[in-house]
């Protein structure tokens, strides 16, 4: 169409010049208007407040689960010691006692901590649950700048006045969001999840892993093992 033939002719030619900090943004200004540099800023901070709450609370609640698991497993351990040093007799349970006299038992054992891998495996799934949330907001918040690009290089060469209405209506997130439902069904919303996703893991996962291993290494309670 003639926006898109604009378009692409507008960013080839732009692309031969020198890219400066500056004149980009005097070019996105004198093009669009000084809002275009905060085009998709408030999908943006919607989603920055719920992808952290996710994020943290997520692993939190894995976290949580997991020591109380681990609990269950040591209470459960040191339930059948006893028991069998009390079947083989007074004798043998008294060895079990230590260095302050008293009777070893889970409660005078450290709170457990996380392994590695339990770390690493509850990083990745608040990374995943945060990026599953909020990822459409990402898609629709591209799109709106996309379309403001499109909108601002067509200038007054928009082939008809329905695609003009259009390109302007995919400006607005409720309008970038229904043309993309609409042209690619919900599963538009999450284009591209894939590769996000192969980044998204590894980084949440060593971030929490990090984090773990300095609490421990500065011995503040529930590091890493």
């Amino acid at each position: 169409s003639g926006a898109a033939t604009a378009a692409a002719s507008s960013f080839a030619s732009a692309a031969t010049r020198p890219v400066a900090l500056a004149a980009t943004l005097r070019t996105i200004v004198a093009r669009e208007g000084f809002g275009a540099l905060y085009s998709g800023l408030a999908p943006a901070l919607a989603a920055t407040g719920p992808s952290g709450a996710i994020f943290y609370g997520t692993y939190d609640v894995l976290k949580h689960l997991t020591v109380r698991s681990m609990e269950r497993r040591q209470e459960e351990e040191d339930r059948k010691e006893e028991e069998e040093a009390a079947k083989k007799g007074p004798k043998f349970f008294g060895r079990r006692r230590g260095r302050n006299g008293n009777h070893s038992s889970s409660s005078s054992r450290e709170p457990p901590r996380m392994t590695a891998r339990a770390t690493l495996a509850c990083g990745a799934a608040a990374g995943a649950a945060a990026e599953l949330a909020m990822y459409p907001m990402e898609v629709v918040r591209r799109r709106m700048q996309v379309a403001a690009m499109q909108l601002a290089a067509a200038g007054g060469g928009v082939s008809s006045s329905t695609s003009a209405a259009a390109l302007a209506s995919a400006t607005t997130f409720r309008g970038a969001a229904a043309s993309l439902v609409r042209e690619r069904g919900v599963a538009g919303l999450y284009a591209g999840v894939g590769p996000t996703m192969l980044q998204v893991l590894p980084s949440a996962a060593l971030s929490y892993y990090a984090y773990e291993v300095f609490k421990a290494k500065f011995g503040v309670v529930g590091g890493v093992q």
